[in-house]
């Protein structure tokens, strides 16, 4: 140790080791490098706590530093520890509450622009944060020197590797620390700030209520993610490192360490695990601080060992068996408990390629607590072996419980092997008797449909235009109508839940509507459609694409309609009319092709013109003229129908009388001229159709 008389320092052969490990730390903490003091330390235990003490003394007695006694309104009571731009002191504030804090004040000599505006960004990084794993922020100022200071929470701590390796804690305990340490950065990412320099040394664990609890401390080179942290910009100057190589990225060591993210930060997480869970750092520090070309060319091109597998290079058997002691657990058990889930956890915080890393600290935090859980981790590969193996031990109890289970099954299954043959003998009993009921019921079911069927074909019969204008005949059809009528009610009765009895009711009514109607009871017919159509709309809210339905529906409209207008009552038959067209229309787009519904269609375009020819002539133009282009179009197409080529006159036929109507006399005369020429091609004498012959006439006359 020095002599106070005269402070030249000995001789290394005639200093005792203890004196030389107190140069050595003092040699480095006045270059401003706290990591290697810290190293000399931690690698020579049994020196250490003398060596600490020692070190204190001398901060003490003022021999170190020029300490200050007064700063703003605290009292300094001694050194803590020093940085590369400020040292620190323990302070005590009495006004307006009396506490301890840990003052940071910028050294003298140290008052440059740059080292100025890293300590305004770390005053202003510590003020935007409130977490309990960051040291709080109390108070700012700067002396009448001019040198900024700010009063922070005083965390009374040791790194969080001497605090683990003091206190033994084994690979678990390790592992929560770790997590709080990630909160802790997650929330500064919060706040928009990356630390940039996590390292034990900056992450101090103290015990509150019996439980450690970690603390961040040490904004000095944080970085702005989304704003800026003071007045003057954080920034790195070209060539000149800030950070500490061990525990820095391969992309803060760049050239450019300008493009670093939050990702940075969960590089260093990775390295403070790495060195938790091995006692050694991925990469030897030697190495690490030759140059910065050597520097950038390792975090760049070498990937690190495993953390089980590098526990396997230490040469000596005795530093690895107490590292694991420190660990509570033998050298096998640790490497046990490192491989795999830990392993994959490091090297992917470890990635150089940063897209490969954890997005977020709160990412390694979950794999961190999955893998106490036994649960899987997102950076293994999740095989179904690994997924077993990680349920098993979660559920172990489970598991044992139904491995109990299931021999209690087979237990039973042999047991009843003796009751097999009676208990499959009441099945098939029960089988044949659920058979012959089953049989029953569909030879019921088919009777019933033979005599929907039946009904279905007389109500056709009965609907026949040949019968239509025969007297003796109206009451016979009125006859049948009453009866279908009663079978269907009574259907209904018996099964009035079934969609089928439901869609033949309705065309039942649809079929009565007509009927009805061609016996001149219109007021029966009007009540039959509207029945049928009320059927029709409820069976489409549960079907509504279904085109028969939909077809039955349009078809009870047209009826409805035509009903109504003979009725006198032409505002209801309107809107009648253009509730069926919009149906025919919306069918007709679905099928293009097909000719029946493009039939019904032009007939509802035909029946709706005829009936607003009075009241609104330009609408029923418009109408004949959109039916008589869907008949040329179907016309011009191969193979058209007859009754195409037949209705082509009639719709001209109306279409010319009503332009005449309008007073449209050239356009009369084409349409007309049109009709007479199509009409040429039938032999009306012997044309059964009446629609082509009052064609004819209405040609004829105009």
């Amino acid at each position: 140790m020095t002599n106070t008389d005269d402070p030249t320092i000995e001789s290394s052969a005639k200093r005792s080791p203890l004196e030389a490990l107190v140069e050595a730390c003092l040699l480095a903490r006045a270059e401003g490098d706290l990591d290697a003091a810290e190293r000399l330390l931690r690698g020579n235990a049994a020196l250490a706590p003398a060596a600490r003490l020692q070190i204190q003394d001398l901060e003490r007695s003022g021999l170190l530093d020029d300490q200050p006694q007064q700063i703003g309104p605290y009292r300094v009571l001694e050194p803590i520890g020093r940085g590369g731009m400020g040292a620190v002191y323990l302070a005590e504030q009495r006004e307006p509450v009396r506490r301890k804090v840990a003052l940071k004040l910028v050294k003298l000599g140290m008052d440059t622009r740059e080292v100025l505006a890293r300590f305004a960004a770390e005053r202003q990084a510590l003020a935007l944060m409130n977490h309990p794993h960051i040291a709080k922020v109390y108070d700012a100022g700067s002396t009448a020197e001019g040198r900024p200071y700010f009063a922070m929470e005083h965390v009374a701590g040791l790194p969080i590797t001497d605090y683990c390796d003091g206190r033994s804690l084994d690979t678990a305990q390790r592992i929560e620390l770790v997590i709080q340490v990630c909160e802790g950065v997650q929330h500064a990412h919060q706040k928009g700030i990356v630390h940039r320099d996590l390292k034990p040394s900056n992450v101090l664990v103290a015990e509150h209520d019996g439980k450690p609890c970690a603390k961040i401390i040490d904004f000095g080179i944080a970085k702005a993610i989304d704003h800026r942290l003071g007045e003057e910009t954080v920034h790195t100057r070209h060539g000149v490192l800030l950070g500490t190589p061990e525990y820095m990225s391969p992309e803060q060591a760049g050239r450019n360490a300008l493009d670093v993210d939050a990702r940075t930060d969960v590089y260093s997480l990775g390295v403070l695990l790495y060195e938790l869970l091995t006692g050694e750092l991925p990469f030897e520090a030697g190495r690490l601080r030759t140059d910065l070309e050597g520097l950038q060319r390792i975090l760049r091109e070498e990937t690190p060992s495993a953390p089980s597998k590098k526990l396997g290079t230490r040469t000596s058997r005795e530093e690895t068996r107490e590292l694991a002691q420190r660990r509570r657990a033998t050298p096998e058990e640790l490497v046990r408990r490192l491989r795999g889930d830990l392993d994959w956890i490091c090297l992917k915080a470890l990635e150089k390629d940063r897209e490969r890393r954890y997005a977020t600290p709160n990412e390694l935090a979950a794999d961190l607590r999955r893998t106490l859980a036994n649960e899987p981790v997102l950076a293994g590969p999740p095989t179904r072996r690994y997924r077993l193996r990680k349920f098993v031990r979660r559920n172990r109890w489970q598991v044992a419980a139904a491995a109990a289970v299931m021999v209690a099954l087979i237990a039973g299954l042999v047991a009843s092997t003796y009751y097999r043959s009676r208990a499959e003998d009441a099945a098939r009993d029960a089988r044949e008797a659920l058979a012959r009921e089953t049989l029953a019921r569909a030879a019921a079911e088919r009777e019933f449909e033979s005599a929907l069927e039946a009904v279905d074909v007389l109500l056709k019969r009965v609907g026949d235009r040949r019968l239509m204008g025969i007297p003796r005949a109206e009451p016979v059809r009125r006859a049948i109508l009453e009866d279908a009528a009663k079978f269907y009610e009574r259907f209904l009765l018996q099964r009035g839940d079934d969609p089928r009895a439901l869609e033949k009711a309705a065309g039942a009514r649809g079929a009565r509507a007509r009927l009805f109607l061609s016996l001149g009871e219109d007021a029966r017919s009007i009540e039959e459609s509207r029945a049928a159509i009320a059927t029709l709309d409820q069976l489409l809210l549960s079907d509504p694409t279904r085109a028969s339905l939909r077809v039955e529906r349009a078809k009870s409209f047209d009826a409805l309609a035509q009903t109504l207008d003979g009725s006198g009552k032409g505002a209801e038959a309107r809107a009648c009319f253009a509730e069926g067209l919009l149906a025919w229309r919306a069918l007709h787009a679905e099928s293009p092709r097909d000719d029946t519904t493009l039939h019904y269609f032009v007939s509802a375009l035909n029946n709706s013109a005829v009936q607003q020819r009075g009241s609104e002539p330009q609408r029923s133009l418009e109408l004949w003229r959109e039916a008589l282009a869907l008949l040329d179009a179907r016309a011009a197409a191969e193979k058209a129908p007859r009754w195409v080529l037949k209705m082509r006159p009639m719709m001209r036929t109306g279409l010319g009388t009503a332009q005449y109507q309008a007073q449209d006399l050239e356009g009369a005369l084409v349409t007309l001229g049109a009709a007479r020429a199509a009409l040429e091609g039938f032999d009306l004498e012997t044309e059964k159709e009446v629609d082509l012959v009052e064609a004819a006439v209405d040609v004829f006359l105009y």
